[in-house]
C-alpha cells in the first residue's frame, strides 16, 4: 500500500528545503550575524534574533522558514 503527501505538505516541506540550501550557499550573508539565530524565507534573511525561542514562536505558522544558528568565526564542531 503506498500513501501519498498531501500536496500543502509537499509544498511546505519543498519550501523548508529551498531556504535551507539557501542559508547553506549564501553563508557570507549570515557571517554578519554570528552568535545570533537568523530566520530565513524567499531568499532572504527575514528576522534575526539572539534567542532562538523568540524566532520559533515567531514562525510557528510558517513551518517553510527556516531558523539556524550562525556560528562564531573559529568555533570548531566536535561529533
Amino acid at each position: 500500500m503506498t500513501e501519498t503527501l498531501p500536496a500543502e505538505l509537499i509544498a511546505l516541506l519543498k519550501g523548508y528545503d529551498r531556504n535551507m540550501q539557501w542559508a547553506v550557499t549564501n553563508q557570507p550573508k549570515l557571517d554578519p550575524h554570528r552568535s545570533k539565530f537568523v530566520a530565513v524565507a524567499d531568499g532572504q534573511i527575514i528576522d534575526v534574533n539572539g534567542d532562538e525561542t523568540v524566532l520559533r514562536k515567531k514562525y510557528r505558522d510558517r513551518p517553510e522558514v527556516y531558523i539556524t544558528f550562525v556560528a562564531p568565526k573559529g568555533l570548531r564542531w566536535v561529533l
